[in-house]
């Protein structure tokens, strides 16, 4: 995101005029690497009036120059709120897995020997987590946001 010459954007020749919008990204790269520690408060505070006063890309370059580039901000994770419905499908669906794969271990214990019944503890296990999941999913709360 730094504001070298880059002759793959187009429009970003050193000549051509910057918008206000541009010298603002420069003012925030600013903000960001004086947060880094990269530049003190006096600097910060002199190259934002260099960027006020920039009238080109060349300009905003140079006050940039000896900086790094800063990968662009991590976007905030919006969690999304699951409808009822949606929140149904996806129970199914891990119940779906949940007696496939029990079955399948069923089958290997079946099929070796007959032993101890060892697929008692996945099953206990994991129907544990289902039983709460459930209770999520279709208890008295399931209605409301949460």
């Amino acid at each position: 995101m730094g504001m070298e010459h880059d002759p793959n954007i187009p429009g970003r020749e050193p000549d051509l005029r910057a918008s206000n919008a541009e010298r603002a990204q420069i003012i925030e790269l600013l903000r960001r690497h004086h947060e880094a520690g990269r530049l003190t408060a006096e600097e910060l505070a002199e190259r934002i009036e260099r960027v006020n006063a920039a009238t080109t890309f060349g300009d905003l370059d140079a006050i940039m120059a000896n900086l790094p580039r800063l990968l662009p901000p991590l976007a905030p994770h919006i969690a999304t709120e699951r409808t009822p419905g949606e929140a149904r499908q996806q129970f199914y669906r891990v119940l779906f897995a949940y007696v496939v794969i029990n079955l399948f271990l069923i089958g290997i214990w079946a099929f070796s020997g007959r032993g101890a019944f060892w697929p008692i503890w996945v099953i206990l296990g994991w129907g544990l987590g289902m039983a709460f999941y459930a209770f999520w999913i279709f208890g008295p709360q399931a209605g409301r946001s949460r």
